[in-house]
């Protein structure tokens, strides 16, 4: 998981982080356990401001 004491270096790779938070992100969108546990360890950004539920698994009784 996270590590509350994580620091960032002096000269940070931005593009690095970003790509890192927008797999999580992806991650976290299609119902990934990890992804998801990580987000909860971290709570919301805003006090009060619950995350999103977990998408349905995809079925094939939906599909047209």
């Amino acid at each position: 998981m996270s590590d509350p004491d994580f620091e960032l270096p002096a000269h940070p790779n931005l593009e690095y982080y970003r790509k890192q938070a927008k797999h999580l992100q992806r991650s976290y969108e299609t119902g990934d356990a990890a992804a998801r546990a990580r987000c909860n360890d971290c709570g919301p950004v805003c006090p009060g401001t619950p995350l999103p539920p977990t998408p349905p698994p995809p079925s094939c009784a939906t599909r047209g």
